[in-house]
């Protein structure tokens, strides 16, 4: 049962990214990202959902349900009983609130996988990870009481739940940048392709040694982002980019996670974002300068005063008081302009979760996890990185049918001496 002083008190505002993704959300952007973990062994239904309640009980920043107010949405307490589910629909689809008990996450089981979705309203990939690393800790302790100790902690820190749950834009953010109006959007090139049947999702998925991948980037002078990055753009570029008219730029989104710039514990959104640009003017470019420019860009995007500014003017944005004044009703149609514009200015994201490290304890029972990132209809075709032991999980999403740029990422990853093993996830 949720801690009884949690009850009373809990009520709280959205975060900055948080006020964007609930107010622009449709049927074709979901904004909905999924975070699995694939075990040794079949799940056990029941013994996951009584880990699920130990887990709201512990992070119960989670079990909320998102109100709407006059001027924004907003959280509160949600007493209903969480719903576990077998898995049999498409991933990252919408939050449907009203079937989902009014809960912002979705957690279903599938053989050996657990699959965790969360509306990104209510957290980021970090907080996310962090709650699923939790559950793990507690399903694996009820399963293997003598392997997994009980009351095991993913975090060293052990921050309050006031840490957890804190607006890190608005506390690291104190002076106003500009006017928060965004500047002009760059349009920029778009893979096109035949719809997916019914709109549903395509997943392809690679995985492959991470200590070799990361070993492949060094050898090159870069990170592993920055590597897989310049490859999807090369990719995009080799398959359908050199072929098509070349008067648009080929950008790619790229988040960066800020817990590693400023002092925060929160598990609610604290990310920027770097815009990669890419503009090959011939044909036969080499994946070298794609490489080159990826690691500049990268390097030259994540100097803390250039993030600062970026969290500045969104948060100077949001504080806007003609942006306060107006009722809700009327800022919903500015967001969703103003987010589309912005979707048309990037080509794709290429979101990685990082290296995650489990404790010692789970590792012999979790194999690998994964990440899927939605695809839209101005971005159709995403990729999600994130690596776990020494397997590195490459997780394209489409909404197109043509494979042309997947399979042109992998085969190049291959020929470069890693063993990749593919999976796909066909929508019927």
């Amino acid at each position: 049962m949720m801690n009884e002083n949690y009850r009373e008190y809990y009520w709280h505002t959205l975060d900055n990214a948080a006020k964007l993704y609930s107010c622009v959300s449709t049927e074709n952007i979901s904004n909905v990202f999924r975070i699995s973990a694939m075990l040794s062994e079949p799940v056990q239904p029941e013994i996951l959902y009584q880990a699920l309640e130990e887990t709201l009980e512990e992070i119960p920043f989670f079990r909320v349900k998102m109100r709407k107010g006059f001027f924004w949405y907003y959280f509160e307490s949600n007493f209903s009983k969480p719903l576990l589910r077998e898995d049999n629909s498409l991933p990252c689809t919408p939050m449907d609130r009203s079937s989902n008990r009014g809960y912002l996450f979705r957690l279903s089981y599938l053989d050996r996988h657990i699959h965790f979705e969360v509306f990104h309203a209510l957290a980021d990939g970090n907080g996310a990870i962090i709650f699923l690393q939790t559950l793990l800790c507690r399903y694996l302790h009820a399963l293997y009481p003598q392997a997994v100790p009980s009351g095991l902690s993913i975090r060293q820190d052990s921050p309050s739940l006031k840490a957890m749950e804190e607006n890190s834009f608005a506390h690291h953010t104190s002076e106003p940048k500009g006017s928060g109006i965004p500047a002009k959007v760059v349009k920029a090139f778009h893979i096109d392709g035949v719809r997916t049947f019914r709109g549903g999702m395509k997943v392809i998925q690679g995985f492959c040694s991470a200590s070799k991948a990361v070993k492949l980037a060094r050898a090159e002078g870069a990170t592993l982002t920055a590597y897989l990055t310049a490859l999807f753009a090369f990719s995009v570029y080799a398959q359908s980019y050199q072929y098509s008219r070349r008067d648009k730029p080929l950008i790619i989104n790229v988040p960066i996670n800020l817990r590693n710039l400023y002092e925060s514990s929160t598990m609610r959104n604290f990310f920027a974002c770097v815009n990669l640009e890419f503009r090959p003017a011939a044909e036969n470019i080499p994946f070298r300068s794609f490489l080159e420019e990826a690691v500049r860009q990268l390097q030259e995007g994540q100097k803390t005063e250039r993030l600062s500014e970026q969290m500045a003017r969104n948060v100077t944005a949001e504080r806007n008081p003609a942006m306060r004044a107006v009722p809700l009703f009327l800022k919903n149609p500015v967001l969703n302009y103003m987010f589309l514009r912005n979707e048309k200015g990037q080509t794709s994201t290429v979101s990685n979760m990082g290296r995650i490290t489990l404790p010692e304890e789970l590792q012999p029972f979790v194999r690998r996890l994964e990440v899927l990132v939605p695809a839209t209809y101005s971005q159709n075709i995403k990729l999600g990185l994130v690596s776990c032991g020494d397997v590195l999980a490459c997780s394209f999403t489409s909404r197109i049918e043509e494979t042309d740029v997947q399979r042109f990422f992998f085969r190049f990853l291959r020929e470069q001496g890693l063993d990749i093993r593919l999976g796909c996830n066909e929508p019927s």
